[in-house]
């Protein structure tokens, strides 16, 4: 199955790659060239950032995947690596993988009952009342001042 996606894959690259010559000619290779330089730019960049920690690991790893995308040779594969760099891709990516991850390891269950229970739950610290709901944890006290 994954060498008939490969196969597929490489036909398409190649199908675009000639009607792309066809009709901007000697463009293409630079076009392609000046792929390779972003790209190279791209991991260089998502690496320095996954490093300094100037950039949350998974929005860095997607920089330099999208690197790695825009430096192979080929318009396909480009488009697949400038799309990993628009953040509502990476959001919807996080998300779905994060539900497989979930799915896969069995704490899905986990993750809703601690939902449930998380609206369910007071403490009473010092004499007030801990509300906890979807975003964060608020701690209300009856006799002091709110910040």
């Amino acid at each position: 199955m994954l060498l008939i996606f490969l196969l597929a894959y490489a036909g398409l690259e190649f199908f675009v790659l000639a009607q792309a010559a066809s009709w901007l000619g000697w463009y293409t290779l630079g076009l392609l060239l000046l792929g390779f330089l972003a790209g190279l730019i791209l991991v260089r960049r998502g690496g320095l950032d996954a490093l300094s920690g100037r950039r949350e690991a998974p929005r860095a790893l997607f920089c330099a995947l999208a690197g790695l995308l825009l430096m192979t040779p080929g318009f396909v594969s480009d488009s697949l690596g400038l799309l990993l760099l628009l953040p509502p891709v990476q959001d919807f990516i996080i998300r779905r993988a994060g539900d497989y991850f979930l799915q896969r390891t069995g704490l899905s269950r986990l993750v809703r009952f601690m939902e449930r229970d998380a609206g369910e739950k007071t403490a009473r610290p010092e004499g007030g009342r801990r509300k906890i709901d979807e975003t964060s944890i608020i701690d209300v006290y009856p006799d002091k001042e709110q910040p």
